[in-house]
């Protein structure tokens, strides 16, 4: 999932949006909920009157990291589209049919990570940006960023990559240095109980071993993680006393 550097990038959040401009770190509390962040993002396009290209991380809330089956043989970019579309409708059904996706091209045998994003937000989204006279070069999931950021410091080993904001915990698994599974539910009060329960019972119906080590994101959120030991050796990438603007350094 490499990502190229475009010259501003945005963190839109449920009841959070972030944009950095022309050296420049604008944040704002917004309403919750996808057309909340899109106001507010359109205060601080107002207020930053930034042109180029921007990339764009998504909360949770608004959009996913999936992973499919791979192919059984090597095949053509256009050919492997339409693999991935087939894995996803066939494991989603017509909801797919609306995604905007973005796929990690993989060595063969590898599980496909899939960025997806309702197609129509998708377009809500450029259409925004585009009104500020800012292209749109990406937009992705939260996980995706991580994923690119942190990827070498996980290495080739196995554990868990967990992402942790305001109302959503995202669980990956992570197989020799690889993205193998993915999920997502909603945080409680006690994000460290929920994310202990989530990690037990994907543990369980995990057909290999996960491993013990958890490599944590939780910017902006105080809380006892190391309650998650000795199960798990945890390795904050992000700890709490960071703010959310550390996605966008």
């Amino acid at each position: 999932m490499s990502l190229l550097s475009p010259e501003h990038a945005v963190l839109l959040l449920s009841g959070r949006v972030l944009l950095r401009a022309d050296g420049r770190l604008l944040e704002q509390s917004a309403e919750p909920g996808w057309e909340g962040g899109l106001a507010t993002l359109d205060q601080l396009l107002l207020e930053a009157r930034a042109k180029g290209a921007v990339r764009v991380s998504l909360s949770h809330h608004f959009a996913r990291v999936l992973v499919v089956e791979p192919p059984p043989v090597r095949l053509k970019a256009d050919e492997m589209d339409g693999w991935v579309r087939g894995q996803l409708s066939q494991a989603y059904g017509a909801e797919a049919e609306s995604w905007h996706r973005v796929w990690q091209d993989v060595p063969p045998g590898r599980k496909v990570p899939v960025a997806v994003i309702d197609a129509s937000r998708y377009a809500e989204l450029e259409q925004r940006l585009a009104a500020g006279d800012l292209k749109l070069a990406h937009a992705s999931p939260w996980l995706v960023d991580a994923w690119q950021r942190h990827d070498r410091s996980i290495g080739s080993k196995s554990g868990w990559l967990a992402l942790v904001e305001p109302g959503r915990i995202v669980v990956a698994k992570v197989d020799h240095g690889r993205l193998a599974a993915t999920r997502t539910v909603q945080a409680d009060a006690d994000p460290v109980g929920a994310l202990a329960d989530l990690l037990a019972r994907e543990k369980l119906q995990s057909a290999t071993p996960g491993g013990d080590e958890l490599w944590l994101m939780a910017p902006a959120l105080h809380a006892a993680w190391q309650g998650l030991a000795p199960a798990y050796r945890v390795h904050e990438l992000m700890p709490g006393q960071v703010g959310w603007g550390g996605l966008l350094a």
